[in-house]
């Protein structure tokens, strides 16, 4: 799968889940915002990676990928915007588009626990030769925020020709420090997440699909806020594993630089 001769047929469910971990329904400091503004909101953003990986596993050789996202959120809680995913060494190089529909809503008064429910439809450009086992993906992710503190579990399902059900927990921390001007700000927010997936495994040449953990990520963004603006430096560390005891995956790590813009309507 690793060779770029067949990547097109094979990775597709690595794009699918690079699009999916860049939902902004993530992002909890901008939530709160958007929260407490009462305001709708036009949120775009571009990202760029130094390497490309799918649960920890480094997809081609210094692979790297541009993703872009546009969304708008409404007061009451409503939100839909599309994202899309580049990458060099493909053809074509602009491989993915989701759309995505979602609520999300605070389930107490003090707006500590979070609920988002989304569904996102993926229109895939590529040869006719590619398999695309998933078109359609349901999501709900409860949160739960206090004071720097934070927990998050993603639940996530892809179907379409074939079902996946992958789940997501982590835990971060929010950091203001070095403020500077009226809304300037650095922000630093390091997070802890899991991956659990299936994947298959060869079991005395039997293979055999087994679902359990497949990575764990350490992600460390650095932001400097300038008013509505967001510009962010990261730095993201993977340690893979597997049940196949044939297979060794090695620590992964990638460099990413994040641009973001918020503009109130």
């Amino acid at each position: 799968m690793f060779l770029l001769t067949s990547i097109s047929a094979t990775a597709q469910t690595d794009r699918v889940d690079s699009l999916l971990n860049d939902l902004i329904f993530s992002d909890e400091k901008l939530l709160s915002e958007i929260s407490l503004d009462k305001k709708d909101f036009i949120y775009g953003g571009l990202n760029y990676s130094n390497k490309t990986f799918f649960a920890g596993r480094e997809i081609g050789t210094n692979l790297t990928n541009v993703s872009g996202s546009v969304y708008y959120f409404n007061k009451h809680g409503f939100y839909a915007g599309a994202a899309g995913m580049w990458y060099d060494q493909m053809s074509p190089g602009y491989t993915t588009t989701m759309l995505t529909l979602g609520y999300g809503l605070y389930l107490d008064k003090n707006k500590s626990f979070r609920a988002n429910g989304s569904y996102s439809y993926f229109i895939y450009n590529s040869d006719s030769t590619a398999i695309y086992p998933y078109k359609n993906s349901v999501n709900l992710t409860l949160s739960y925020t206090k004071d720097w503190f934070g927990a998050r579990i993603s639940n996530n399902f892809l179907f379409g020709g074939q079902t996946l059900y992958t789940l997501s927990p982590s835990v971060y921390g929010g950091f203001y420090f070095g403020y500077f001007g009226k809304s300037n700000y650095f922000y630093f927010e390091p997070e802890l997440s899991g991956y659990f997936a299936k994947e298959t495994i060869d079991l005395a040449t039997t293979p055999r699909d087994v679902f359990g953990l497949l990575n764990v990520q350490l992600y460390a963004p650095l932001s400097v806020n300038l008013g509505n603006f967001e510009l962010q430096l990261g730095y993201t560390l993977n340690f893979p594993f597997t049940k196949d005891s044939s297979t060794d995956y090695k620590i992964s790590s990638c460099v990413s630089v994040s641009a973001y813009y918020l503009l109130p309507l």
